[in-house]
């Protein structure tokens, strides 16, 4: 998988959210270039037409500041970034928790929702591995509750 300059600028964003040293800028200088890239990364390879303007990229970010929760601003814009590569996006989401997206029961779809949850956390082990690493399988399985769930969570997803 590639990492593009404006994932990279939106997690030193985060990073310097945090207090941490990311060097080159404050958090709201990181977001304002990731934005930027995001919005070039569009114009570059997606957009044929209506092409983003620099003025309007300069409003959108003069009109949408980090604010009072960075690290939803910040994750908010990292998922339009990825929104053209699915896994990206669905990861970016569960590891930040932004953006807060609708329950799929709002949109109608409560036959898909199981276990009482609403968007999955991890994906299941393949099916056939029960069988060719039974004893690690079970293992697995005893720590996560006896139940390989779409919404257990793994070892390494816990709050920040």
């Amino acid at each position: 998988d590639l990492m593009s300059y404006a994932e990279v600028e939106f997690l030193k964003a985060e990073a310097a959210t945090k207090g941490w040293n990311v060097g080159g800028g404050d958090a709201e200088s990181h977001y304002e270039a990731g934005v930027r890239a995001s919005m070039e990364l569009l114009n570059n390879y997606y957009l044929t037409s209506n092409k983003i303007s620099k003025e309007e990229i300069d409003a959108f970010i003069a009109s949408n500041p980090l604010g009072d929760n960075p690290k939803e601003t910040i994750n908010t814009q990292a998922w339009i970034l990825h929104f053209l590569n699915p896994s990206e996006c669905w990861a970016n989401l569960r590891r930040s928790g932004y953006p807060v997206l609708k329950s799929p029961a709002e949109y109608g779809f409560e036959q898909y929702l199981t276990d009482g949850k609403e968007i999955p956390v991890r994906f299941c082990y393949p099916i056939l591995e029960s069988s060719y690493n039974k004893q690690n399988y079970d293992e697995a399985l005893q720590r996560m509750g006896g139940k390989d769930s779409w919404y257990s969570h793994v070892w390494w997803d816990t709050e920040d």
